[in-house]
């Protein structure tokens, strides 16, 4: 195989991968990630997940890392649930302590992922303290990568400010009824399924083309629009399997020969599928991150509290358009800087008036 169709390929697998999570958000696996600072900044991080992610039953990619030097503590619980970001019931049955000295020294709680992998599982992180008079700040932030390397930009589809209200929680325009406000999204929709099928045809084309001999390569060139035109464009996952694509040429031409083709040499290119979109099952993965810094939040960026505490929800969704930040500040009091103002407040005065009237006293002969 050439160096270019190779390129081409790797370029279109991405993407497919990147926008084929969306389909796959009804098999969710869920992990709600429960963070606790203390003062010092040491961590308890708390990863509840379901067992089909223990160790020996996944790939070694995303199997627990017990090789780090910090404790991890593992609990295998009753059959329980959690409320999920929407208030919706979230099945666990496993629970998995890690102390940190402070989440800069935290791991991934997976073994390493490969630079083509789910940015969700790489995250950033970094926490602050700083010390004023009476109290003492605490700050979060976390950055999560955008997915790059699409087939097809979002760009050809979606402007920036479509792609903001679209998958950046951008607002609509003041003043819209709802009946605006629903046409304007499903025009959103619209686009975003038509720029998901545009870049699933050029996964499955990079494919097949990866697999023909000259002769059917220029064919496929020739009538690679005309192909394209044919599909319903507004009806997501048009052909996303390679038989189905095979029989829209062998349409075309009336002969079996795409399928011939994909049949003769089905275990290559079913290789070829599953390297190429391989990522596909990180997009399946739901994390909900819910960060407890020492004292009360003051300022944050999350969408949704629990118990006072900021709560994130990442997909692959959301980092279509960006990175996704994840940002808190807290104030924890400082009570005895209180209990020491207050004597100062009231002890400075009482020394000056017992001074003063020391220095008033007549001076003994």
């Amino acid at each position: 195989m050439k160096t270019s169709d190779m390129h081409y390929l790797k370029k279109a697998g991405l993407g497919f991968s990147a926008c084929a999570a969306i389909l796959l958000s009804s098999c969710e696996t869920p992990f709600y990630i429960h963070t606790q600072v203390n003062p010092d900044l040491s961590v308890r991080r708390t990863c509840y997940s379901d067992s089909s992610l223990i160790p020996e039953q996944t790939p070694p990619r995303l199997r627990m890392d017990f090789s780090q030097p910090n404790p991890v503590h593992v609990k295998h619980l009753e059959t329980d649930s959690l409320i999920g970001f929407y208030g919706e019931s979230i099945p666990v049955n496993m629970k998995i302590n890690t102390d940190y000295a402070r989440i800069e020294d935290a791991k991934p709680f997976f073994r390493s992922v490969p630079p083509d992998g789910n940015p969700m599982f790489e995250p950033k992180e970094q926490l602050g303290k700083r010390f004023k008079w009476f109290y003492t700040y605490y700050t979060y932030h976390g950055t999560i990568r955008q997915i790059e390397g699409l087939p097809v930009p979002l760009s050809d589809f979606l402007s920036a400010e479509e792609q903001s209200v679209f998958f950046g929680n951008a607002p609509l325009p003041q003043g819209w009824i709802g009946v605006e406000a629903y046409e304007y999204l499903d025009e959103l929709n619209t686009k975003f399924v038509q720029w998901y099928n545009k870049s699933l045809f050029e996964t499955n084309f990079a494919i097949l083309y990866s697999l023909a001999d000259t002769s059917l390569r220029k064919r496929m060139l020739a009538d690679k629009d005309i192909i394209y035109n044919q599909l319903k464009s507004n009806e997501i996952g048009n052909n996303d399997e390679l038989a189905d694509f095979c029989r829209e040429w062998d349409a075309r031409w009336k002969k079996d020969e795409t399928t011939s083709l994909y049949r003769t040499r089905e275990a290559e290119a079913d290789s070829l599928y599953q390297e190429k979109t391989k990522i596909i099952r990180y997009f399946s993965y739901v994390f909900v991150y819910r960060m407890d810094l020492p004292g009360k939040i003051v300022e944050s960026n999350a969408l949704r509290f629990e118990e006072g505490h900021p709560v994130w929800k990442v997909d692959g969704y959301r980092l279509l358009f960006s990175d996704l930040q994840m940002q808190a500040t807290s104030r924890k009091a400082n009570i005895w800087a209180f209990i020491a103002s207050f004597i100062l407040l009231i002890g400075i005065p009482i020394l000056c008036l017992k001074r003063k009237k020391r220095k008033a006293r007549p001076t003994a002969l």
